[in-house]
């Protein structure tokens, strides 16, 4: 699973790339990976309503394309 973090002063923070939302912060690498790990199990788990999500969408375009035609084109 992909996860952005850094350090800033004497604290590693990070999010989750699915849940940029939910950020974490912890004293070493190994507790703030352990923390990501329950904010995925719990923003997955169906208990937390309203869950906000980071998702990607590709769409092909060419030159003179309507956009009804580029749906047909669309790469999930």
């Amino acid at each position: 699973m992909e996860y952005t973090y850094w350090r800033d002063e004497d604290m590693w923070i990070g999010y989750l790339g699915e849940y940029r939302d939910y950020m974490t912060q912890k004293e070493t690498m190994g507790e703030l990976r352990e923390n990501l790990m329950d904010i995925y199990r719990e923003l997955t788990s169906g208990r937390v309503p309203a869950v906000r999500h980071h998702a990607e969408l590709l769409v092909a375009w060419r030159e003179g394309m309507s956009f009804q035609e580029s749906r047909r084109w669309t790469v999930s």
